[in-house]
């Protein structure tokens, strides 16, 4: 089935419920117990990040210092990471699905694959804070290990988009002075409403990046997986 961004509409409440219904229960899965038909979804979310996502000038929708260092970590996670296949970031929060196979052993223990992930991306997104800005500040990221069936994978990812643009549509109605998670909109509808070039907008806010090999090589670019379901 192909979904198409086109004809979706982004409220937050259907969105969270979606999720729920579909996703919530393998947030709990506490043993690894991988099959041929398993997949491995690793979430984290920045730990009070929201304040620094919003700390913006004035002409700018989002904090490009924060997106500049969301996707340098996106960039380098692999370096350290070498389990990652496919990656996704948008506002602050990244996901990676996992290559079980190239899991060392010794790491499939639940707890310190969790741990270890997660100590990585937080030291990671401080020390490119910190280039970017000069400032020494510590930042951390909790994280959730979703195992789930392969076929539900590319949901997952499209949830955690639909996520995103919500995000982003709050953010633009926000200027109104409204709240904008009672509304149902589309893509078109958006853009028409409330005059929205996505163009002059950075991708990273409205749509996230996504991280995948090609060629061996770990690309980084705008997210667009949804109409390739």
């Amino acid at each position: 089935m192909v979904i198409n961004m086109e004809n979706e509409t982004f409220n937050n409440f259907d969105i969270k419920k979606n999720y729920d219904t579909n996703f919530k229960a393998y947030e709990s899965i506490k043993y690894l117990d991988i099959k041929n038909d398993i997949g491995l979804i690793i979430r984290l979310d920045g730990k009070d990040l929201t304040s620094l996502l919003k700390k913006r000038n004035k002409n700018d929708i989002c904090n490009l210092n924060f997106v500049k260092t969301m996707k340098n970590v996106l960039e380098k996670i692999v370096t350290i990471v070498e389990y990652i296949k496919f990656a996704y970031a948008a506002t602050d929060e990244l996901s990676f699905e996992l290559d079980y196979e190239k899991i060392p052993v010794d790491m499939r223990r639940l707890e310190k694959l969790i741990s270890l992930i997660s100590g990585y991306v937080s030291s990671m997104f401080s020390i490119e804070m910190q280039k970017i800005t000069n400032e020494i500040k510590y930042y951390s990221f909790d994280a959730r290990l979703l195992i789930l069936p392969k076929n539900k994978i590319k949901d997952y990812f499209y949830l955690r988009q639909c996520f995103c643009f919500s995000h982003f549509l709050d953010v633009i109605n926000s200027r109104n002075g409204k709240k904008i998670t009672n509304e149902k909109l589309t893509l078109n509808e958006v853009k028409i409403k409330y005059n929205v070039n996505y163009k002059n907008i950075e991708p990273y806010f409205i749509f996230g990046y996504v991280g995948y090999y090609k060629k061996r090589k770990w690309k980084i670019k705008k997210a667009d997986f949804l109409n390739k379901k």
